[in-house]
C-alpha cells in the first residue's frame, strides 16, 4: 500500500507524525491511553432520602476510580421539579459531577448507571474546552 493511500485510511491521530491531543483539547494520554474530561448528571429518584442520594452518588464516584478515572468535583443541586412526569415522578435530585477518564471506561459507567433502579436519567457528555476571561 503507498503512503498516501495509508493516510487516507488511518485516523488523523494514528497517523505518524501529525498533532497529538493538546492540553487545550481537553484531553491528555496516560500510559498509552486518552483520558478525557466529562461532566455527568444524574437525577436520582425524588422518593429517596438524602442518605440514599449520597450513596447512590459515592457508588457512581467509586465506578469513575474504578475504571481509572479521577473524580474533580461533585455538585449536589438538590431536589428539583420536573418540567414534566417521568416513571410517575414529578421531582428527583440533581447532582453533576465532573471527572477524567480514559474514553472505554464510559460504556461500563454508562451501563451501570442504565440498570440502577435509583437513578431516573442520566447523561454522559464532553464539555468543550472552558477558557477564562481576563477582565
Amino acid at each position: 500500500m503507498d503512503g498516501g493511500r495509508l493516510d487516507r485510511l488511518t485516523p488523523s491521530c494514528f497517523q505518524r507524525g501529525r498533532a497529538e491531543a493538546g492540553p487545550d483539547s481537553g484531553s491528555h494520554q496516560t500510559r498509552g491511553r486518552y483520558v478525557h474530561t466529562y461532566e455527568l448528571m444524574i437525577i436520582s429518584n425524588g422518593a429517596l432520602d438524602e442518605n440514599g442520594v449520597t450513596s447512590t452518588v459515592e457508588r457512581f464516584t467509586k465506578a469513575i476510580t474504578d475504571q481509572g478515572g479521577a473524580v474533580e468535583r461533585v455538585d449536589h443541586w438538590g431536589k428539583r421539579q420536573f418540567a414534566y412526569e417521568i416513571e410517575h415522578m414529578n421531582e428527583g435530585y440533581y447532582t453533576v459531577i465532573d471527572f477524567q477518564m480514559p474514553g472505554p471506561g464510559i460504556a461500563e459507567l454508562d451501563r451501570q448507571l442504565r440498570i440502577t433502579d435509583e437513578v431516573v436519567r442520566h447523561k454522559i457528555i464532553r464539555p468543550s474546552h472552558r477558557i477564562k476571561r481576563a477582565s
